[in-house]
């Protein structure tokens, strides 16, 4: 019994932009039941029609929360709400949000994914494109990491560089800070466009992309740093 009720609430979930013909059908469904109850079993009958009018007052709060979900959902994104739409979407994904200060963005708000404490995130809508929002994560480096890489010999050091730009092109990533030698943190960062067109699954995908990225330029640096020194020569 408790595996069918599961089943159901998970295609109320699955079928909310029909919910009418949904709510429609089980009425019909659970009518049927009940006429056939209390005809043949009807010392079972008031259990049975208790335990049906719990099942309806959950239906009936799902269909609820299902129709206040999609009229938010139903408001487009703009500059006006991009923030507060960026923080619901944060907060539904279950990511830490915490607003940082950036003198220089309309907000900042950084995110730390429940996959680890140092995975996070920062999006903000700067004041230089206030038509766009920027999905940024920094990339950290050691002391050592630095100094190493900063002591490469300028051809292979511009070279090296000029493989990482290639990787970060093909990944459609903008990249700030990555000259060498390093004299500032390295960031990467997707730009999208405040429009009605941008949806949590946009955004997501764009979160995930600069983390990826992150992870794809921690090991090609970690890799250029095992190679023995000799061969640099």
């Amino acid at each position: 019994m408790v595996g069918m009720f599961a089943k159901a609430f998970e295609k109320v979930r699955q079928w909310g932009n029909d919910l009418i013909l949904v709510a429609s059908i089980w009425a019909l469904l659970g009518a049927a039941v009940l006429a056939a109850v209390w005809k043949y079993w009807t010392q079972y009958a008031p259990l049975i029609t208790a335990g049906a009018v719990g099942f309806v007052l959950v239906f009936v709060g799902i269909v609820a929360y299902q129709i206040l979900r999609r009229s938010e959902k139903a408001v487009p994104v703009d500059v006006e709400n991009i923030e507060a739409t960026v923080r619901r979407w944060a907060d539904e994904l279950g990511w830490g949000i915490q607003r940082i200060e950036d003198t220089g963005a309309f907000f900042a708000l950084k995110f730390t994914l429940p996959s680890s404490s140092e995975s996070f995130v920062v999006a903000s809508r700067m004041k230089a494109l206030p038509r766009y929002l920027a999905v940024v994560v920094a990339v950290r480096l050691t002391a050592d990491d630095i100094t190493a890489l900063n002591r490469l010999p300028r051809g292979e050091a511009n070279a090296f560089a000029s493989s990482i730009r290639l990787e970060m092109s093909r990944a459609k990533i903008e990249y700030r800070n990555l000259d060498l030698p390093l004299t500032e943190p390295l960031s990467l960062q997707r730009t999208l466009p405040i429009t009605a067109a941008l949806t949590e699954d946009s955004f997501m995908a764009s979160v995930h992309s600069v983390i990826t990225a992150k992870n794809l330029l921690s090991e090609l640096i970690v890799n250029k740093l095992r190679i023995p020194a000799g061969s640099h020569g």
